[in-house]
């Protein structure tokens, strides 16, 4: 699934039924000169309620209608999301799973790409299931000492 939508409470439905159906997702925004991106693999990376537990208040963000988008930031967004679904339909683990990737055109096209973590608690499970790997990763070190 792709995540090309300009409405906050879109991207968190896409967000709940991909993980319900158990389906990768790649996120993205555009507002103004910047965009960001971030590949969700349910049960296993962050997923957008692990950053953003509700969505905005209507009126608490600036929408596209007011603040604009520029169209090329769009495409370097839409390029990205393309790429990392590819790599995924590829049978390879998209670069921005666990990640999310912020760009910013008034900077010089500076882009950035940071870990994200699963929140304890969040619905997706992959902090719980991070928890158990390194559980199991700790008592197989504690046994073969």
């Amino acid at each position: 699934m792709i995540d090309a939508t300009d409405d906050p409470a879109a991207k968190f439905l896409i967000n709940d039924t991909c993980l319900a159906l158990g389906r990768p997702f790649v996120y993205a925004g555009v507002l103004g000169m910047t965009g960001q991106a971030m590949t969700v693999l349910p049960g296993r990376t962050a997923c957008l309620r692990c950053l953003f537990e509700q969505p905005p208040e209507p009126g608490e963000i600036a929408s596209c209608r007011e603040a604009g988008i520029v169209g090329p930031v769009a495409a370097v967004i839409g390029e990205i999301e393309a790429a990392e679904a590819l790599r995924w339909l590829g049978g390879s683990v998209p670069e921005l799973a666990g990640k999310i990737l912020t760009y910013d055109a008034a900077l010089s096209g500076r882009m950035r790409t940071l870990e994200v973590s699963a929140r304890a608690g969040c619905a997706c499970g992959a902090a719980r299931r991070a928890e158990s790997a390194a559980a199991l990763a700790a008592g197989h070190n504690q046994s073969s000492k």
